[in-house]
C-alpha cells in the first residue's frame, strides 16, 4: 500500500509538472506570434505612410484596430507564463521570465505610444522610437525565451527522470517484496513442519501401541519418545505415564 501510494504521489506531481510545462510552451508560442504580428504591424505601417493610405484617421485605425487584440493576447500570454513559472519554483527560470516579461512589457507601452503618434501623423518619430526601445526591447526577449526554452526543456528531462526513477522503484520493491515473501513462506512452512514433526511423530508410535493391544499382542512397556518439553512434551508424558499405570494394573491382575 505504501509503495501504490509513493508511486501515485510521483505520478501525480510529474503529470503536474508536465501540464505546467505544456502550458509554458502554449504561452510561449501564443506571446511569440503576437509579439512578431505587432512588429510586421508596425513595419508595415512605416511602409503605406509614405503613399498617403493612412493620411486619415479612419485610415490609421484601419492598420491601428487590428493591432490590438493582439496587444491583448501578448499581455494575457506574458501574465499566464507568469503563473506558470511560479508553479515551476525555479529561481533562474523564475528569474529569466522576469527579464523576458520586463521587455515584452516595455514593447507593450512603447507601441501603445506609437499608436499615438500614428494618429498625429508622425510616423518618423515613432520610427525613431521605436529603435530606440522596442528594438533592444525585441532582442532582449527573444535572447531570454531562448534561455527559458533551454530551461524549460532541461526540467522536463529532469521530471521525466523523476518519473522512470518513481517506476524503477516500484518495479524494484514489488520483485524484493515478492521474494522476501517467498522467503516467508518457506521459513513458514518449515516452522510448522518442525513443530509439528514430534506431535507427528508420537502420534504415529502411539497408533502402533493401540494397534497391537487391538490385535492382542501389547506391550505395555514401549514407551512414547520424548522429543521436547513443550506442550508436545507434556502430552507424551502423560501418555507414557498411563502405559505405566495401565502396565502395573494389568501385571497385579496377572
Amino acid at each position: 500500500v505504501l509503495i501504490a501510494i509513493s508511486f501515485r504521489s510521483a505520478v501525480q506531481a510529474a503529470n503536474t509538472m508536465s501540464g505546467t510545462y505544456l502550458a509554458i510552451e502554449r504561452d510561449f508560442g501564443d506571446a511569440n506570434t503576437n509579439l512578431q504580428n505587432l512588429v510586421k504591424r508596425f513595419f508595415l505601417v512605416q511602409a503605406m505612410a509614405p503613399t498617403g493610405a493612412l493620411d486619415t484617421d479612419d485610415g490609421v485605425a484601419s492598420m491601428v484596430d487590428p493591432g490590438k487584440p493582439e496587444q491583448e493576447a501578448l499581455q494575457a500570454a506574458l501574465t499566464d507564463l507568469g503563473v506558470q513559472v511560479q508553479k515551476v519554483n525555479n529561481p533562474d527560470f523564475s528569474s529569466e521570465y522576469q527579464i523576458m516579461n520586463s521587455a515584452g512589457s516595455l514593447f507593450l507601452s512603447t507601441y501603445k505610444e506609437m499608436e499615438t503618434m500614428f494618429y498625429a501623423k508622425k510616423f518618423s518619430e515613432s520610427y525613431d522610437l521605436y529603435f530606440a526601445n522596442c528594438h533592444e526591447a525585441i532582442l532582449q526577449y527573444e535572447e531570454n525565451v531562448n534561455l527559458m526554452k533551454e530551461q524549460l526543456q532541461t526540467l522536463v528531462d529532469e521530471n521525466e527522470a523523476t518519473l522512470k526513477a518513481a517506476e524503477k522503484s516500484v518495479q524494484t520493491s514489488i520483485i524484493v517484496g515478492s521474494i522476501l515473501s517467498i522467503l516467508v513462506s518457506i521459513i513458514g512452512i518449515y516452522v510448522v513442519n518442525k513443530s509439528i514433526s514430534p506431535l507427528r511423530s508420537a502420534s504415529t508410535e502411539l497408533n502402533d501401541i493401540l494397534s497391537a493391544m487391538n490385535a492382542g499382542n501389547a506391550n505395555l512397556s514401549r514407551r512414547l519418545v520424548k522429543h521436547s518439553d513443550d506442550e508436545v512434551g507434556i502430552l507424551v508424558s502423560g501418555i507414557n505415564n498411563f502405559l505405566a499405570t495401565l502396565q502395573d494394573i494389568i501385571a497385579k491382575i496377572k
